[in-house]
């Protein structure tokens, strides 16, 4: 069913682009999807349309990633209402194992995260804290947030398992609590997948792999990246094949270079996503039938002048451009409660729009505008 829809948009896509001056953007501040009308990634389609109508460019669906941890309902204050998905996850970095597992937020931040979403009518993609211990209390986890009324439409199985610190069991790395490989990610998803199809099937909700950006050089860092892609398909077709066309796969793509006085150092031994350039060929690492999600991206500018901000505009452009209509787009981070700068957060924790996320809200409500116009230029240039 997956497969049929998806090329239908795909067919729908490429009809559009081929006819002049038939662009169509949507308003940013449109109510978000209620769930409520069938819509194809937030234009809604009519069943009952002829083939006389209007056919408008369907835009991507967007998340935006936003940790429990460093959710602020009175920071976020209604901003970017627009977008349909939250991304977030349970886990508390910033407190101490025990037993030598991440322990989860608190519960008062769960409650206000819940009832922002729903106020705003915000759909919660839920990044699972999978590892071969865990899955016990993070089912228990999940079913207690469903009861709190948690509006979870998507679960995502893990983080990024796919870099080299995870292999190595780096266990004084962010994340790491046991070692992970493809195989023991697919024998973790042989319990976890049933588990959680029981909580929100196919028919209600995604399931979402977790796969990785690359680029196309012959750097340690590209191949690892790469080679876990191979295997994980390799290891789904095994296992899952009945399920190839329905699940959908997740990746994280970042940019640019941090600034100085930022959250944190440039990074280390390929430990992080940002990359010098990709061509995108990696999204075909994964069959065409299995929906994308970008979970995470960014452009880490080096200041806020215009000059950056324009830079970091052109790789939203870019990343957009490279998905179906039917894939999800996906940004990082909703706030920064922090002092430090931020290049990437859309909220500053004096609930202000940041010059990104300024740059951003301009983009998003025409960002079909900005899709067409650079497909132009292509097509001028051949």
């Amino acid at each position: 069913m997956k497969t049929v829809i998806a090329k239908t948009c795909l067919a729908i896509f490429l009809l559009v682009c081929g006819l002049n001056g038939a662009a169509s953007t949507e308003a940013f501040n449109q109510p978000p999807h209620d769930g409520s009308s069938t819509t194809v990634n937030n234009q809604t389609a009519d069943k009952d349309s002829t083939a006389d109508s209007e056919v408008k460019v369907v835009s991507r669906d967007v998340v935006v990633n936003i940790p429990l941890e460093v959710f602020d309902a009175k920071a976020a204050g209604g901003h970017l209402a627009g977008i349909r998905y939250y991304r977030t996850f349970g886990v508390a970095f910033h407190k101490p194992k025990k037993d030598g597992l991440y322990q989860y937020v608190d519960d008062h931040l769960v409650d206000e995260f819940i009832e922002y979403t729903n106020k705003h009518k915000i759909e919660v993609i839920w990044t699972l804290y999978v590892t071969s211990r865990t899955f016990k209390q993070e089912l228990e986890y999940v079913q207690s947030l469903i009861k709190k009324k948690m509006n979870i439409v998507a679960f995502e199985y893990g983080g990024e398992f796919y870099l080299p610190k995870y292999a190595r069991v780096d266990m004084d790395k962010k994340g790491v609590v046991e070692k992970v490989t493809p195989a023991i990610y697919i024998d973790m998803l042989k319990e976890w997948l049933p588990a959680f199809l029981n909580i929100l099937p196919f028919s209600k909700g995604e399931h979402i792999i977790i796969g990785a950006s690359h680029g196309s050089s012959k750097s340690k860092s590209d191949q690892h990246r790469k080679q876990w892609n191979v295997d994980v398909v390799k290891l789904l077709k095994k296992e899952f094949p009945e399920h190839m066309d329905e699940l959908s796969w997740s990746f994280h793509l970042y940019k640019g270079s941090k600034p100085d006085g930022g959250e944190s150092t440039k990074p280390k031994n390929g430990e992080e996503e940002i990359v010098i350039s990709v061509d995108f060929s990696f999204i075909k690492d994964f069959p065409e039938e299995m929906k994308i999600f970008v979970t995470e991206s960014g452009y880490y500018i080096e200041d806020f002048s215009e000059a950056q901000l324009e830079l970091a505009q052109e790789f939203w452009t870019e990343l957009y451009q490279a998905l179906r209509p039917t894939d999800v787009y996906g940004i990082h981070v909703l706030i920064n409660k922090n002092n430090r700068p931020n290049a990437l957060a859309l909220i500053g924790r004096d609930g202000e729009l940041t010059p990104v996320g300024k740059k951003f809200e301009s983009w998003l409500s025409s960002r079909d505008e900005f899709s067409e116009e650079d497909t132009d230029k292509e097509n001028k240039s051949d």
